[in-house]
């Protein structure tokens, strides 16, 4: 007993000094719960955010934080993943416009930010629904939108579908956070970001759209930092073509969630009932990717068949469905992407532009951007 002791003493200043770190640098801001607050209020003061690491804030808290802040409610909203980050205002042609995408996004945080605004009962006219492949999926692993956990179980209870406890939602959410405060993966960011950087990187306001650094626009766009705009060679051709790129909550995938089919099926309806246009917006996969992985590989086979349903859906709810997976569709080529799912902004304006060339009367009035 005296041996185990004297060992744990001996490296009890070592987790004390792992934990001291993490806590002190805190690269994802997990300590920090006023980060995003800072930005927020640039942000609905009508400037626009520079100088945010990429991972450095919880972009759900965000989206609470300016949702409840707004000054001037908007006529259209995006809720997408970060495939639609980068669409602005500007591109879909109107002023009254918000992008509520954030990364790594489920149809729980599609619920979830709807659900801010409608407590508001903000009148939104349109709501473009970005409908990635990995939303019926089961085991997409994705529990980030446990930050949006009470608003969650609102927005299901309010469309007929079984909520869960909202306490033990918000347990599990701060316990998650825990979890990755003492985790060897956050204490090696940590170090690496004090060592390189020193802590928290210091953002700033600006009236300039386009940065250096990662931005974000007032309207809840981004501009990715010019090192990920150039991407090219090796480094850009890596992004396309990693398997964890490829892949992204898209393994153990057998067949489309019956129940996250159910749940975007009342989403749309209710949005209908209460007047709502509603989107769908397919957002395009990378040639590599579609070609060799999608069609070529029965693995992915499944995309093709989530493409299906989002179509079929459309059809019976009137709902009209721009772009597709299939690049070949816009003819776009490796220097449409940024990355492997990532189109850059004049790609995206050629798919919305599609919409409204079926005539299929969309709110939306896109224009074309020039590439960033």
């Amino acid at each position: 007993m005296r041996k185990f002791l004297r060992r744990f003493f001996l490296l009890l200043p070592i987790p004390l000094l792992v934990y001291s770190i993490s806590i002190y640098v805190d690269p994802a801001n997990i300590v920090r719960r006023n980060y995003e607050d800072g930005i927020v209020n640039y942000l609905v003061d009508g400037k626009n955010v520079t100088g945010i690491a990429t991972h450095n804030y919880d972009d759900r808290l965000l989206q609470k934080l300016f949702i409840s802040k707004m000054k001037m409610a908007p006529e259209v909203v995006a809720l997408g993943s970060s495939k639609i980050l980068s669409l602005s205002g500007d591109m879909v042609g109107t002023s009254s416009f918000i992008n509520n995408a954030v990364v790594g996004a489920t149809l729980e945080d599609y619920l979830g930010i709807y659900e801010l605004y409608d407590s508001k009962r903000v009148k939104i006219k349109c709501v473009l629904i970005d409908l990635g492949p990995h939303l019926l999926n089961d085991n997409h692993r994705q529990i980030r939108w446990e930050t949006l956990g009470p608003q969650v179980s609102d927005m299901l209870e309010k469309i007929g579908m079984p909520s869960g406890s909202k306490d033990e939602v918000v347990t599990r959410s701060e316990f998650s956070r825990f979890q990755e405060l003492l985790s060897i993966v956050y204490f090696r960011q940590s170090l690496n970001q004090l060592l390189s950087e020193g802590p928290v990187t210091k953002y700033r306001p600006t009236d300039t759209w386009v940065n250096s650094e990662f931005t974000k626009h007032y309207d809840g766009s981004i501009t990715y930092d010019s090192k990920f705009r150039q991407l090219s060679g090796v480094a850009k051709k890596r992004r396309v073509e990693g398997k964890e790129m490829i892949y992204y909550s898209l393994k153990d995938y057998p067949s489309l969630s019956q129940r996250y089919r159910m749940m975007l099926t009342q989403f749309v309806q209710y949005l209908q009932k209460n007047d709502v246009q509603v989107v769908f917006y397919l957002s395009p996969m990378h040639p590599f990717i579609y070609n060799n992985f999608v069609v070529k590989k029965s693995n992915l086979r499944i995309v093709l068949e989530a493409e299906r349903f989002y179509r079929t859906l459309g059809a019976s709810t009137g709902v009209l469905v721009v772009g597709g997976y299939d690049p070949s569709k816009f003819e776009f080529k490796d220097e449409d992407f940024y990355d492997g799912f990532h189109c850059k902004e004049g790609a995206i304006v050629r798919v919305l532009e599609s919409g409204v060339a079926s005539g299929g009367g969309m709110a939306l009035r896109p224009k074309r951007q020039p590439t960033i």
